[in-house]
């Protein structure tokens, strides 16, 4: 199995977890491995991020791109904990 193929199966189930009411963190956890195996074969086919693209295209809706607009440049566990804290807060 390649990676492609991988992030393909990863995102696939985290869409399917994500529909069927499936745990938000196991969502979020896969699409987010996925994500990382795209961004970094977009960047060896020296390919733009699709945010990119989709951020250059609609300039005043930066606020709408949230998190999914920055380079990812932390731990994956970082961001999961950071993920985890803000979602908790959310629900208080």
């Amino acid at each position: 199995m390649t990676k492609l193929e991988a992030a393909q199966r990863q995102l696939t189930t985290a869409i399917r977890m994500f529909f069927a009411d499936g745990d938000p963190v196991a969502v979020h956890t896969l699409a987010c491995a996925a994500r990382e195996i795209y961004e970094k074969h977009c960047r060896k086919a020296k390919q733009g991020r699709m945010f990119d693209f989709l951020q250059a295209g609609n300039p005043g809706q930066k606020k709408s791109f949230g998190i999914c607009s920055t380079q990812r440049e932390t731990s994956s566990s970082t961001r999961a904990i950071h993920w985890i804290s803000q979602s908790s807060s959310m629900t208080r």
